[in-house]
């Protein structure tokens, strides 16, 4: 079935190559992509060697505070270890009380499981086709290793490795219990494919994949049903598709009329409206009702970035007017597997709006000019509103832990993000040029990030500075904390809770400094 479907849908495939073709782009202008990737992490996530998780006991903002004003500035080196710490006290924890769904987020035991697959998927963790079968992983509760791919470099292994070339791919570990523990590095993942054992195997195309899954660990929730809601829906999500790709890039043909513009957009919005029709129709909050299947998993990548980004390109809201298609979206943002890796977020998304217009855009209009200058704006309002956002985390604790272990294992490669003077990409953005008070400022902001308080941005707010940077300095350290809360970006560094936490603590970090 699966390969039949993929043949349907092979319209999808071609019209969303605009959108994949973009993603280094897309990640670029963040600073995270291919033509920066090492100025973060080689691996692009900050690290996916790292699988520190932390839970800390609660202690009052007031203890923490106290304690910082008699503490020196830890080095990355006191930070790991009071990382490393946590992290065996949370596994500690967790392992004492393990009763996770299986489709909730693996718990810290649970990630140190033995990994049953491994996921090829592309570094910047914004391809459609990849982000569905992502999903569908950690929906089906999986331990999974990850080998990122870049797409405008793919290694001779991959390709080898591979037939299309292409991401995503899988490889089950039918032979698990032969495989060794711990991780590789990226340069010897093509021991995977070259000491290849018959009971391994490799499946490509985010829908065989899908399928695939299913068969393999049939205990876990079924993705792909076989009935005949399943076959409507997934074919409805990509009429979808196909009709909002043709109206999102319809502009870039010169040739076409007002009219022909008018028409693909009514087009798209007819089938939106069918969506929500159908959200209805089987009670919801998911397209086929309660629970998540693939259909919800092939369509969200795509009405993630046009949820975004079409208020800005488009002044089109996908939402208004459609409340079954709000409900699906708030499912989703509740919803652990999504929410917590996999998930982009409102700034990320509309901070490459205005780099992909100057690209993609064509001949400067007055027209363009005002839309870039509309992405503009909306990236700096969300700027503004990045403790706002930071107080709306639901699991403050966890996104800390996490945003703490990115900056503890990737440090050297952010302080020289944040003071490179000639970067790439996201050149309007200032960047400091003292690397040691840069350095200093990430070492406060990772040691709030991992304090046994039980209120983050309380600790930031009330945290001594007076050992972090000298006065002369403050300038340079506010500076350096403020580029580095406009270059993360969700989910290519981290999750976003964990992104729109980290920025909050530098933003206010940062504004302490400046009101000093």
């Amino acid at each position: 079935m699966a390969r039949a479907r993929n043949g349907s849908s092979a319209n999808t495939k071609l019209l969303f190559a605009a959108t994949i073709a973009a993603i280094s782009i897309y990640s670029r202008a963040l600073g995270f992509g291919i033509a920066e990737s090492a100025s973060w992490s080689k691996r692009g996530l900050f690290g996916t060697r790292s699988r520190l998780q932390f839970k800390f006991a609660a202690t009052t903002t007031a203890e923490v505070a106290e304690t910082s004003q008699s503490v020196p500035l830890p080095s990355w080196e006191d930070l790991a270890a009071r990382s490393a710490s946590a992290s065996a006290s949370a596994s500690a924890s967790a392992s004492a009380s393990a009763s996770a769904s299986a489709s909730a987020s693996a718990s810290p035991e649970q990630r140190e499981r033995e990994p049953v697959l491994t996921l090829y998927r592309d570094t910047n963790g914004w391809c459609p086709f990849c982000e569905r079968v992502w999903l569908c992983i950690r929906a089906k509760n999986l331990p999974y290793r990850e080998r990122l791919i870049n797409l405008q470099d793919k290694p001779e292994w991959f390709k080898e490795l591979v037939p299309t070339a292409l991401v995503p791919a899988i490889l089950l570990h039918d032979d698990q219990q032969q495989q060794g523990q711990g991780e590789t590095d990226d340069a010897d993942v093509d021991a995977d494919a070259s000491t290849s054992k018959p009971q391994r195997r490799l499946i490509w195309e985010s829908l065989d994949i899908m399928k695939a899954l299913d068969d393999a660990f049939p205990s876990t929730p079924r993705m792909v049903l076989d009935s005949p809601e399943y076959l409507e829906a997934s074919a409805q999500g990509s009429s979808l598709i196909v009709a909002g790709v043709k109206f999102t890039y319809g502009a870039r043909n010169a040739t076409r009329t007002a009219q022909e513009m008018a028409e693909l957009k009514n087009a798209f919005e007819e089938e939106l409206d069918v969506m929500d029709q159908a959200l209805a129709a089987h009670g919801g909050p998911f397209r086929l009702g309660p629970d998540f299947t693939g259909v919800d998993a092939e369509v969200i990548p795509a009405m993630e970035r046009w949820r975004y980004q079409l208020p800005i390109t488009h002044d089109m809201d996908i939402l208004n007017g459609r409340p079954n298609m709000q409900r699906w979206f708030d499912a989703l943002d509740a919803f652990e597997p999504y929410r917590n890796r996999v998930s982009g977020d409102a700034y990320s998304w509309a901070a490459v709006s205005s780099t992909f217009l100057k690209i993609f855009g064509g001949e400067e209009t007055p027209e363009l000019k005002a839309t870039i200058e509309k992405a503009d704006a909306t990236a700096a309002q969300i700027v503004n509103n990045f403790v706002v956002a930071a107080e709306s985390v639901t699991s403050p604790a966890t996104a800390a832990k996490e945003a703490a272990a990115k900056l503890i294992s990737n440090h050297e490669a952010v302080v020289n993000d944040c003071t490179n003077q000639d970067p790439k990409s996201q050149k309007h953005v200032a960047r400091a040029s003292d690397a040691d008070a840069a350095d200093a400022i990430l070492r406060h902001v990772t040691s709030i990030l991992v304090s046994p308080s039980d209120d983050v941005l309380a600790t930031a707010r009330s945290a001594t500075m007076a050992h972090v940077v000298q006065e002369d300095k403050h300038a340079e350290a506010s500076l350096a904390a403020q580029t580095v809360a406009s270059r993360v970006c969700a989910p290519r560094d981290m999750s976003a809770p964990a992104a729109i936490l980290l920025r909050g603590v530098l933003k206010i970090v940062a504004d302490r400094l400046d009101n000093q």
